[in-house]
């Protein structure tokens, strides 16, 4: 969803909404106590949707844009915009 502004001519700034459904799976193994005793490992598995919202940049100088003979297109934005993102919805551990 973005939205944009017009800056100049050719350039413009917008927000870019990001929603994105992450799971993890993490092991973890302790060493053996003084004793030699193998502790028990840790797994833990989460699912989470996290929202974000980042800026985005956009440079556009081309004559046409479907069959251009002149100018360049340039797009600007964070792979993953976290500036104002967060977990929304967090499911516990098992």
């Amino acid at each position: 969803m973005p939205t944009a502004t017009a800056c100049n001519r050719f350039d413009s700034f917008s927000f870019v909404y990001g929603l994105e459904h992450v799971r993890t799976h993490e092991k973890g193994n302790l060493s053996p106590d003084a004793n030699g005793n193998v502790p028990i490992a840790v797994i833990a598995d989460t699912k989470y949707t996290s929202s974000s919202v980042g800026p985005s940049y956009s440079y556009d100088s081309r004559d046409n844009p479907f069959r251009h003979t002149r100018g360049f297109r340039f797009n600007l934005e964070p792979a993953s915009p976290r500036p104002l993102g967060a977990p929304v919805t967090p499911s516990g551990r098992r």
